[in-house]
């Protein structure tokens, strides 16, 4: 009967085993999946290599038309990178286009083909720039796929902007794209704001410059992003000095005494090796018995040194049913032994 249990007992544990490899080998193959889906990822994420050489941006067909109000419009035409001959007035009502077109041409060749610029702005800089309270304006330049760029401006909707600091502006055009391509910054001249002053005794225009005066004090200098910080510099302690070797050895003796004591403890009480099991399937069952007690002590010690929770659940999981089918056979074979000691006193 024993030799049955323990049979079954080693299958239940071959079957255990198999279902944890096959979990395992399924968890490594889902990993092994997920890590190649994560470098096509990045693979595809990665920036296409520009393989072309040198290339430069060729502005044509480059209008500037101001239109007064009331008045007919007057079309500047420019030759990059020439800029305006005179300044242009920009009064209340009127509006600003301008419209060019934008090709790439590859080094050594005179033609090239249309493109689309990746980044493209118009930029007002005040003439004067330390009495500017407001700084520069930027505006986005709409594009088409067939090179075609442009942008209206109504002057009217920036006239907060414009009447607090009316005078010159120097107007510049940039262009980026990605690639080896050069950007281009095209100054197209000087425009002269014909606004009427703000109303520095309005609260509203009080109240606009204060908040914009906070604003750019929380910002700092403009440049302060491109300086140099201070050089970040990282002291390291020396490493922790070991304990002497004979407290290492003293402290190794304080944690095996107890197997000392326990041994002592057999001899005293009289242990008698007589008692052990003389069947071969007892004699087994209690090796393997205290032999998972003394896994656990060793998965314990694993857990500490190198395992993590996940497989200190698994192994133990194993040893704790190899423990119950082996315990429950050792101990009855105590008990049977006992009661039949029993029986013949």
């Amino acid at each position: 009967m024993a030799r049955i249990r323990l049979l079954r007992a080693c299958a239940l544990l071959f079957a255990l085993l198999c279902f944890i490899v096959s979990v395992t080998e399924a968890a490594k193959s889902k990993d092994a999946k997920s890590v190649k889906k994560v470098k096509k990822a990045k693979k595809a994420a990665e920036p296409s290599v520009d393989v072309e050489g040198p290339r430069t941006l060729k502005l044509s067909d480059f209008t500037v038309t101001v239109r007064h109000s009331g008045e007919e419009a007057t079309t500047h035409t420019l030759a990059y990178p020439k800029p305006l001959a005179k300044p242009l007035t920009v009064r209340p009502g009127d509006s600003l286009r301008l419209a060019f077109q934008l090709d790439v041409v590859p080094e050594g060749k005179a033609e090239g083909k249309a493109l689309r610029a990746h980044q493209a702005f118009i930029v007002f800089r005040p003439a004067n720039s330390n009495a500017s309270p407001d700084g520069e304006l930027v505006q986005v330049l709409e594009s088409t796929p067939n090179g075609k760029h442009r942008i209206e401006l109504i002057a009217n909707r920036f006239a907060k902007y414009f009447s607090r600091q009316p005078g010159d502006f120097n107007v510049d055009v940039l262009l980026g794209v990605f690639g080896n391509v050069q950007p281009v910054r095209y100054p197209l001249g000087t425009f002269h704001v014909d606004f009427p002053p703000a109303d520095l005794t309005d609260r509203t225009v009080v109240e606009d410059l204060a908040k914009r005066a906070k604003q750019r004090a929380l910002e700092g200098p403009a440049d302060d992003g491109f300086m140099a910080l201070p050089e970040i510099e990282h002291q390291f302690r020396p490493d922790d000095k070991m304990p002497p070797v004979t407290f290492s050895l003293g402290f190794s003796a304080v944690v095996l005494s107890p197997w000392f004591v326990l041994v002592t403890l057999w001899k005293l009480a009289g242990a008698n090796p007589a008692n052990l099991p003389s069947s071969p399937v007892a004699l087994l069952a209690h090796g393997t018995f205290l032999s998972c007690l003394a896994g656990f002590l060793g998965l314990f010690y694993l857990y500490w040194t190198q395992l993590r929770l996940l497989q200190t659940i698994s192994y133990g999981a194993i040893l704790a049913v190899v423990t119950v089918l082996s315990g429950r056979v050792a101990l009855s074979d105590i008990a049977h032994r006992r009661v039949k000691a029993t029986k013949k006193e």
